[in-house]
């Protein structure tokens, strides 16, 4: 039974092997990360859960060792629907800084139209089995959305209805990072 189940990289590192890290001025970051470097400091700060012994979480456990991170399809969400939007930009920034071989698509919510289950009962709209379909090809998706009124925005809120319905719940298993710009 793993005791430590994070493991921490961080970017600018005085010990690797403690994980104790300092910031870009050189004072202590005021954070203890504990964890092992064994190819030197990594760039940014990585949280990842190392020891997941759920069903279905084989990807996000082999998303923790360097080996399998070139592996990776991961499904970018952006919950804008603005042209300028800072979150999609935000989104293809994180793209930009991905590991050599990872790879970032992009899903549409600007056409799916608002869950109804009676529809849904009748036969997915294409855009909604368009989006189902992104989802469940994704080892992994980052989430980009704005805050509105204390939660996610309406596009992002509907897109996740669709891919939420029984059967074949297609965000079930899948690990997710969410953030806001």
């Amino acid at each position: 039974m793993c005791t430590n189940p994070w493991r921490i990289r961080t970017s600018i590192c005085t010990t690797c092997t403690t994980g104790t890290a300092t910031s870009a001025a050189g004072t202590d970051a005021s954070r203890t990360r504990t964890g092992t470097s064994t190819d030197g400091c990594a760039t940014g700060i990585r949280i990842i859960p190392t020891c997941i012994t759920a069903t279905g979480t084989s990807k996000l456990a082999a998303f923790a060792t360097e080996s399998h991170v070139a592996d990776l399809k991961v499904l970018g969400i952006s919950g804008s629907l603005r042209k300028a939007s800072f979150n999609t930009a935000a989104l293809r920034t994180c793209a930009e800084l991905m590991p050599a071989g990872m790879t970032m698509t992009y899903a549409r919510l600007d056409d799916i139209p608002i869950f109804n289950q009676d529809v849904f009962d009748a036969g997915l709209p294409e855009s909604a089995k368009r989006f189902r379909a992104e989802v469940a090809a994704a080892d992994g998706l980052l989430i980009a959305s704005p805050e509105y009124n204390f939660s996610l925005s309406a596009a992002l809120k509907n897109a996740i209805d669709w891919g939420s319905r029984p059967p074949n719940q297609v965000f079930q298993d899948k690990p997710i990072a969410i953030f806001s710009a």
